[in-house]
């Protein structure tokens, strides 16, 4: 009889869980609210919000951010004084992403990579150029930011 109850009751929670509509995976939504964090940080500056652009990055310990072969930027604070050290007599930048990838690490970690083409005019001259930009997004405080990164360019 214990048998039989067991396999009533397995079948009853297999024809429930068949009827039952999964939600999504907390690894799809980490991809989700990744990727919409680097579409924010896309699109930020060209639209000219550059203080919403300086705060997709993270305020925590051990931020490093490199570009040129070298790390740039040590906080959040020394990133900020880059924008605007960039920004600085109306210079334009653009971002055509041509390819986003989100690898969940944790419930608060995941690494990204992007390949891009970025368009910069400054004094009336434009330069282009393709690259990478690798890094570590991080959920702080139930917000997810920008803790570390690499933009890689052709010299």
């Amino acid at each position: 009889m214990r048998l039989f109850t067991g396999l009533m009751s397995a079948a009853a929670l297999t024809i429930l869980g068949a009827c039952v509509t999964k939600p999504a995976s907390s690894d799809e939504q980490i991809i989700s609210d990744v990727t919409a964090l680097l579409t924010e940080w896309n699109n930020a500056l060209p639209e000219g919000r550059i203080e919403d652009f300086k705060e997709l990055y993270s305020e925590r310990e051990g931020f490093l951010w490199a570009e040129r072969g070298q790390f740039l930027y040590q906080s959040k604070d020394d990133i900020a004084a880059g924008i605007d050290q960039v920004m600085v007599g109306g210079t334009s930048i653009s971002n055509e992403i041509t390819s986003l990838d989100v690898v969940p690490l944790s419930h608060e970690a995941a690494a990204f990579s992007i390949t891009m083409t970025s368009t910069a005019t400054m004094q009336g001259m434009s330069f282009t150029f393709d690259g990478i930009v690798t890094g570590l997004a991080v959920k702080d405080e139930g917000t997810w930011k920008l803790y570390r990164g690499h933009l890689s360019e052709p010299r």
